[in-house]
């Protein structure tokens, strides 16, 4: 056996072993990483950012806080989402987009989907607003701000797969 072939071998080993042991560990624990393969966030391997707090363009997990049917997700589905705003800040809504502090999200005009009324806004104590950059994803644009209690955790993106 050659040394690259052991090198090779040795490295899927330690690549296995690591997955194995995250997993227990998951199980035994709770979530210990997520994996997003959607396109309303980098696509990737997030961690939990132990003892963070929540700060404007963190990501975050998330429960959705709502059935939405034309989705094909129940309320308490995990979604991962970034924080662009947080108790006191100001957003519009019009018809056709909410805006914040100079970036504008656009907003599909559905009846499957939930809306927001047009109109000035302050984002409430103990909520945040989650707004992914992508125009077709499904965040704050159409439930109005979240309740932290329903964030399970800040992560930070470990490992990113855009591109391969």
């Amino acid at each position: 056996m050659n040394s690259q072939h052991r090198k090779r071998k040795a490295a899927v080993g330690i690549l296995l072993g690591s997955i194995l042991f995250l997993t227990v560990v998951r199980v035994a624990f709770g979530p210990l990483y997520y994996v997003n393969h959607t396109d309303s966030a980098p696509h990737g391997l997030y961690l939990p950012k132990l003892g963070a707090g929540l700060s404007k363009g963190g990501f975050v997990i998330v429960k959705l806080p709502v059935d939405v049917p034309a989705l094909d997700v129940s309320k308490g589905f995990l979604l991962l989402k970034q924080v662009q705003g947080l108790a006191g800040d100001s957003y519009e809504v019009t018809e056709t987009e909410l805006s914040m502090d100079g970036a504008a999200y656009p907003i599909q005009r559905t009846a499957k989907l939930p809306q927001l009324q047009p109109g000035s806004y302050e984002i409430p104590k103990g909520e945040v607003l989650l707004l992914n950059s992508p125009a077709d994803s499904f965040d704050s644009r159409y439930l109005g701000p979240v309740n932290q209690e329903l964030i399970v955790q800040p992560v930070w993106l470990a490992v990113s797969w855009e591109g391969w």
